[in-house]
């Protein structure tokens, strides 16, 4: 059960690494008043996005003229200030690692105080055989 949860486990992080991209993407795309409005941004995002943890991140300033006249704008001219979000992703090993711990686990729970793990274990394994005997049964009723 471990190797088939690890190889779907792998396949979506390939699927969710390129949907975080897409994410990351639109994010950069944005323009934010101040670097601090980016800044929330930003942690915003890796909030939502708990895999992944930033490469890179850098807020960059935009300058664009206040007037939309043609050309360089001239000494004393007003200019718009406004910032973006330019950074990579990567996978965070800390988050995958504790995905990956609990992979191949499942929960198996009884009120039977007396029974230890391995009879509540094999009574679980056991149980196709009882399935597949009432199966049986309740064909030849029919």
């Amino acid at each position: 059960m471990y190797e088939r949860e690890e190889k779907t486990f792998e396949k979506n992080l390939a699927k969710d690494l390129g949907r975080a991209q897409t994410s990351l993407r639109k994010l950069c795309s944005l323009e934010f008043a101040c670097a601090p409005n980016a800044r929330m941004a930003a942690e915003r995002w890796l909030d939502q996005h708990p895999r992944y943890r930033f490469r890179d991140l850098e807020f960059v300033t935009i300058t664009r003229k206040q007037e939309k006249k043609r050309g360089r704008p001239k000494n004393g001219e007003p200019v718009l200030l406004s910032y973006k979000i330019t950074a990579g992703i990567e996978h965070n090993p800390e988050v995958l690692a504790d995905e990956r711990r609990i992979l191949g686990r499942f929960v198996l729970a009884t009120n039977d105080l007396e029974l230890s793990a391995d009879e509540l274990l094999a009574n679980y394994k056991g149980q196709s055989a009882v399935e597949r005997g009432f199966r049986l049964l309740m064909s030849t009723a029919a």
